[in-house]
């Protein structure tokens, strides 16, 4: 991974196994010191209640150990730099907004790019996951939903859900009802869908700040999971640079 710390360390995530968004249900160390201090505590006796759901499977991680690979691969299908390849967002001041996502023109390409990856599946049957990840330390990510890094800066960097606009449109769901229901709803849609194509090219335009440091694969050997997805770590490349993995952030994608 650019710019991860040379130096031999480990680096250490903890989680909350339900609340993993961001930076308040996660933490993210890399550390360089001797680690034979390092031990697996006993779950907390207060959530231990047998007749609940608050039970140590439910909440503990079970060991696992994988080897890793250096593979050299394609950027992943839905990765920012696929989907560059096909026209990325146009610049925020770039009028008429331009459709998204772009529609995807290839030939032979595309079938030679579907082949890698079945054939590296069946090389490597106990790798990848139905969905097609893997875990992964560093590299570029497997979305299942938009690329990471525009994510990171989407709610990161711009804190989305408390953009005034986006307050403002959800606020009004709440006091008028769906949009459907709108008297100006062609209106009111459009200019939507047309602020949200000028945050989406800007977000892409800054996600090259961000670097992708671990992807967790729906795991049921590790447990515990809900629904099927990803589990991702990143981190801005300035903080990366000074070490700062305690500024990770912490997303989950899933269906």
């Amino acid at each position: 991974m650019e710019g991860f710390p040379s130096s031999s360390g480990r680096l250490l995530f903890f989680c909350d196994p339900i609340d993993t968004w961001g930076t308040t249900g996660a933490s993210v160390l890399f550390i360089t010191e001797q680690t034979d201090r390092l031990g697996r505590r006993d779950f907390p006796v207060e959530l231990s209640n047998p007749g609940g759901y608050f039970r140590p499977r439910h909440f503990i991680f079970r060991p696992r150990r994988v080897t890793p690979k250096l593979w050299l691969l394609p950027p992943p299908l839905g990765s920012r730099e696929l989907l560059a390849l096909h026209g990325a967002p146009p610049p925020p001041d770039n009028k008429p907004v331009a459709p998204w996502p772009p529609r995807r023109r290839w030939g032979q390409e595309e079938e030679a790019y579907e082949q890698f990856w079945k054939d590296l599946a069946a090389e490597h049957p106990n790798a990848f996951t139905w969905h097609g990840a893997i875990h992964q330390v560093g590299g570029i990510p497997f979305p299942w939903q938009d690329p990471l890094e525009t994510d990171c800066v989407k709610y990161a960097d711009d804190d989305y859900w408390n953009h005034p606009t986006v307050k403002a449109f959800h606020e009004r769901i709440k006091k008028d009802g769906p949009p459907i229901k709108w008297p100006d709803y062609e209106e009111a849609c459009q200019a939507y869908d047309a602020f949200e194509a000028r945050e989406r090219a800007t977000h892409f335009a800054r996600a090259g700040g961000w670097q992708h440091v671990l992807q967790i694969e729906t795991d049921s050997e590790v447990g515990p999971w809900i629904g099927e997805g990803c589990l991702y770590v990143c981190i801005r490349k300035s903080d990366l640079a000074e070490r700062r993995f305690d500024r990770c952030w912490t997303m989950p994608q899933c269906t």
